[in-house]
């Protein structure tokens, strides 16, 4: 799995600023279960999926609620830990960060096979879907 952070790089660089706003710039020491860093690749992906490194950011919280979501709780000392409650915090900093921006979770850029998109946002709506 590649990871790169170059903290110099975080004025510039869109994928940097995606590890440093969502803490995942500690390589083996990251936001997923077992202390997985998000890939390189996945960040370059959600780049361009979502359209500029503010929505890829609530894009990782998304990623990071649902890969923690899918794991089972335990117990430690007397003490139980929930995967469901780090799971819950990330769909709440994703959910804090698309306001802090004025960004709507309803809207997404429509993407082409061309390697060009349209900046036009449609809603979810539009397409049918009530959720």
């Amino acid at each position: 799995m590649a990871f790169t952070y170059t903290a110099s790089d975080l004025a510039t660089d869109d994928a940097t600023k995606v590890r440093f706003y969502t803490g995942d710039n500690v390589e083996d020491i990251g936001i997923l279960p077992d202390n997985a860093n998000v890939q390189d690749a996945e960040i370059d992906a959600l780049l361009t999926l979502e359209g500029d490194w503010k929505r890829a950011v609530a894009a990782v919280f998304d990623s990071a609620s649902a890969r923690h979501a899918k794991d089972s709780s335990f117990a430690v000392f007397n003490g139980q830990f929930s995967r469901s409650d780090v799971a819950r915090a990330f769909a709440n900093k994703a959910k804090e960060w698309r306001e802090r921006w004025g960004l709507d979770a309803n809207e997404f850029a429509l993407l082409v096979d061309t390697a060009e998109y349209s900046d036009t946002l449609f809603s979810r709506d539009d397409f049918g879907n009530t959720d």
